[in-house]
């Protein structure tokens, strides 16, 4: 399993994306998603768990295109 952590982001983030991308790959509500974006747009590191390889490469793609920053962090089992 994997753990996706946003670090931060780029001028010209798209918020509506990036809220609307993490409720597709974690499945939170939308007052979740968005709380998590703004504590990114703060400089809080906003970590997801428990992911698989996959997913997480894809939320992490999708992240960085969108304007976001972060790294995959992989879990020991």
């Amino acid at each position: 399993m994997s753990t996706i952590v946003i670090t931060g982001w780029n001028q010209g983030l798209d918020k509506i994306a990036l809220t609307r991308t993490i409720r597709q790959h974690t499945g939170l509500g939308l007052d979740q998603s968005k709380q998590c974006t703004d504590e990114v747009l703060e400089g809080k590191p906003v970590a997801f768990k428990h992911l698989s390889q996959s997913t997480a490469a894809v939320f992490l793609r999708e992240v960085r295109a969108i304007g976001a920053t972060g790294e995959i962090r992989e879990e020991d089992t």
